[in-house]
């Protein structure tokens, strides 16, 4: 019995530590002036940067909550903000054009980039459901997947940070 409890609450760990990670910080930048159209792609990728940090603030404090209370409908609503986040940036990432070819590529890994975090999140909204309801098998695959696709976010993160510094910008990255 005591094995079986264990086990719950290190996968409930887990869980909760791909939360975190994953929402703390994928996407950041700043831009100076360089070109127009570039500049105007890398400020719609941190156009809800700040947004970002509240609800990464809110997934982590409503995952240590779930781990203690098993209330998820504080996480569950976190992580729903959070894709709607990353929804509204991925739109407005696609209304811009940019100038150059360098500019072009930061612009499409920028959209990977938001692509596989969103899968990300998806996929830990339906492990943190799959863990409320007692399925802890599907919730510890879930979150396997939510922790591999948030590598994947990170290094499309990394390619676009580098791409968009070829361009001529100055984006700055907040590490996770």
């Amino acid at each position: 019995m005591e094995s079986a409890t264990m086990s719950r609450r290190g996968g409930r760990r887990r869980l909760a530590v791909a939360i975190v990670a994953i929402s703390m910080g994928l996407l950041g930048a700043g831009a100076s002036p360089a070109q127009a159209d570039d500049a105007s792609v890398l400020a719609a990728v941190e156009s809800h940067d700040a947004a970002f940090t509240v609800v990464g603030r809110q997934v982590a404090v409503a995952s240590q909550t779930l781990a203690r209370t098993h209330r998820g409908g504080p996480l569950l609503g976190a992580l729903a903000r959070t894709r709607a986040l990353i929804i509204a940036t991925r739109k407005a990432v696609l209304g811009q054009q940019a100038s150059t070819p360098t500019g072009a590529a930061a612009r499409s890994a920028s959209i990977r980039t938001l692509s596989y975090f969103e899968n990300s999140i998806i996929s830990l909204y339906r492990g943190t459901r799959a863990a409320i309801t007692g399925h802890r098998v599907t919730a510890l695959a879930l979150s396997r997947r939510a922790e591999a696709q948030a590598k994947l976010a990170q290094a499309a993160g990394d390619q676009a940070v580098t791409l968009f510094r070829q361009a001529g910008l100055s984006p700055h990255t907040t590490s996770p």
